[in-house]
């Protein structure tokens, strides 16, 4: 006769479905099922034996067996995956066992698990089985755990299915929305180009995303009306709303999570008529007109549900247009540029609006142009502008549009320059830069205690000269740093708006005074090689301070206080594009004009000078010695910023257009 002995579970087990499938993620468990006695007469021996506790590694994970009398059963509390043909089943089972001859107790065990299918074969699995209210959280809960995976364009038409069967539910289950949107959250982490594979087959991200909005039209609202829930891709919200809602204004805008540990997620604000606007700009915002309240189709007119929805990441909804035009050698990538942000009133689509919806997008990447804004047409399978039209560029970047109907929106922008880094790369480059920027910086300060300690060295003009050129390009390599430091996320405010502006002065500053010091460098070059003759001028340093030091305060001054709120950008502590323009472009563009006219004159001067030992050098060794003159003063005059300053150039012209 076989007796059970419960021993208290140590686990948590997630049900899958109605043959009591189970999913764990631990690496360890412990045995933690019954044990069993098997009938027979033991000998005196077999009493005494006991086998010993033993810790078995599985490709599941680690078990470890409990000591036990002979005959003793163990079964494992870590269950199969569900992509092995014996999903659910215990890992691991044991018998305890008495080897005769070295009279000694041994465990003797098994893994149930069988063949692993994988994931797509696991899916194939669930979705033969019809959903119920009974399963549908089981099947659910497998999914979401085998969508962390790789799946193949297999994979994801199968999970389409599964999802869709579940919408057909109509189940206000709010665990079953969340599972949901966790699942299309997964997806999104998916590689583009199986996505894209998918959806020439058979649309099914678009389908994945449709099921999502038509889920969230079912799930029950907390006592506050609301349901709210976002991941990392995903983020959405659903409220009740009021006739008095859209008269006051109603709307979304999403932000990053700027200061938390989640920054790399997505916030959601309804813009209600308790809504504050924030300092920084919204990434996506949409304003619906009270418009589409007025023609909803609704019992009562004071009781609307509204969703909205915002994806992170576009290539769950990949275009086979945007695919044929970055097919030709274009120069630039025309793609999504923005998120997408949807709204739905009322469960119906909401067409021909005589007061268009407003949608404003922050561009995700900055060298970009030629805006087009879009909506996504389920009918097509692809981006349309059919009702829509941009109003362009707002005073604080921001790209405006607005539509004549409601479902998800985006802009398309030609993007330059985009080419992506690996992470690896990425990090390799910031560690260079922070490298460079610190040898740089230590170069500079040990030139400076070097003149500064040396009574012979510091007395001279060109020496005090060269100390402030030093000074200034010491401030420029720390403030730079100290903003890398600060703002370590490319398209993502990390910083207060304040301190960002305060950042960005210095380093406007920095980088004008360092020029400009170029500039007193070289006029006192030319002192010295060109005029020779009268070359003395009075309180020199004083009227080079004034120039270096001077002349950069007032131009950043007089640029701050005409810019005021769009002095700085957010993302990024640097200058807006007019600010750039003309507080950065145009005094440089004048500095480098003075010092190449400089650099020709030197040249000049020293080229035609002849020493009488000249004659009997070889050709050789005078050709060097102005090559070397010729490199040192363009270092000195700053000649070689002139590749940064067409940099700049191209940078403000992306940004203006």
């Amino acid at each position: 006769m076989i007796q059970r002995t419960k021993v208290q579970k140590t686990f948590m087990l997630r049900l899958w479905n109605n043959t009591n499938l189970r999913l764990l993620d631990q690496s360890q468990v412990t045995i933690t099922e019954g044990d069993d006695d098997i009938n027979g007469n033991p000998t005196a021996n077999e009493e005494q034996a006991t086998c010993p506790r033993e810790i078995l590694s599985t490709p599941y994970g680690d078990v470890t067996l409990r000591s036990g009398d002979l005959t003793k059963t163990r079964n494992s509390g870590l269950v199969c995956p569900v992509t092995t043909e014996n999903a659910g089943l215990s890992v691991i089972t044991a018998v305890c066992l008495l080897d005769t001859e070295e009279n000694q107790a041994y465990w003797d065990w098994k893994i149930n698990c069988g063949q692993d299918f994988g994931a797509e074969q696991a899916l194939e699995t669930l979705v033969q089985d019809p959903i119920s209210e009974a399963n549908v959280m089981g099947i659910l809960g497998a999914t979401e755990e085998l969508t962390r995976r790789e799946v193949g364009v297999g994979g994801v038409s199968t999970t389409a299915q599964i999802l869709e069967a579940t919408v057909d539910l109509a189940s206000s289950n709010r665990e079953v929305t969340r599972t949901l949107v966790k699942i299309v959250d997964n997806l999104m982490n998916l590689n583009p180009q199986t996505l894209f594979d998918a959806n020439q087959q058979d649309a099914a991200p678009t389908r994945i995303v449709a099921a999502m909005e038509n889920q969230l039209q079912h799930v029950e609202l907390s006592v506050f009306n609301a349901y709210r829930q976002i991941e990392e891709n995903v983020a959405v919200e659903v409220i009740m709303a009021t006739t008095e809602d859209f008269q006051t204004g109603l709307g979304v805008a999403s932000y990053d999570r700027a200061g938390t540990r989640h920054k790399d997620r997505t916030d959601l604000t309804i813009m209600d008529a308790s809504f504050l606007p924030s300092e920084i700009p919204p990434l996506a915002a949409l304003y619906l007109p009270q418009e589409v309240v007025d023609a909803t189709n609704v019992d009562n007119p004071n009781d609307v549900r509204v969703t909205f929805t915002v994806l992170s990441i576009n290539d769950i909804l990949p275009s086979n247009m945007l695919a044929e035009i970055n097919n030709e050698d274009t120069g630039y990538n025309r793609d999504v540029n923005s998120r997408v942000i949807s709204a739905i009133v009322g469960g119906e689509d909401k067409k021909g609006l005589k007061t268009p919806a407003v949608i404003t997008f922050k561009p995700l990447a900055s060298r970009a142009n030629n805006t087009e804004c879009v909506f996504w047409d389920f009918g097509i399978n692809d981006w349309s502008t059919e009702g829509c039209r941009s109003l362009g560029e707002s005073i604080d970047g921001l790209q405006q549009c607005e539509c004549d109907h409601l479902t998800n929106f985006a802009v398309l922008m030609d993007i330059y320059g985009q080419t992506a880094l690996t992470k690896t790369q990425d990090y390799i480059l910031e560690i260079l830069s922070y490298v460079g920027c610190c040898l740089s910086t230590l170069g500079l300060i040990v030139t400076l205690i070097t003149y500064a300690s040396s009574k012979n060295l510091r007395t001279k003009n060109p020496n005090k000269i060269l100390m402030n050129l030093c000074g200034a390009l010491t401030g420029l390599y720390l403030v730079f740093i100290a903003m890398i430091s600060i703002d370590t996320t490319r398209g993502e405010a990390e910083f207060p708006s304040i301190g960002c502006g305060i950042v960005a002065g210095l380093l406007h500053y920095f980088t004008l005074a360092s020029l400009c010091w170029m500039a007193v460098e070289g006029f006192n070059m030319y002192l010295l090689f060109v005029r020779v003759v009268n070359s003395y001028v009075r309180s020199l340093l004083l009227k080079a301070s004034l120039i270096g030091w001077g002349l950069p305060a007032l131009i950043v001054i007089t640029t701050g206080a005409a810019a005021r709120t769009t002095y700085a950008r957010t993302d990024f502590c640097f200058l807006e594009t007019y600010p750039l323009l003309g507080g950065v472009l145009v005094p440089i563009g004048l500095i480098m004009i003075f010092n190449i006219v400089l650099f020709v004159l030197i040249m000049r001067s020293l080229t035609r000078r002849r020493p009488a030992s000249t004659a009997q050098k070889k050709r050789k060794e005078a050709r060097f010695r102005r090559i070397r003159n010729a490199i040192m003063i363009t270092l000195l005059l700053g000649l070689t910023w002139a590749f940064g300053f067409l940099g700049l150039i191209q940078a403000a012209t992306f940004l203006h257009k």
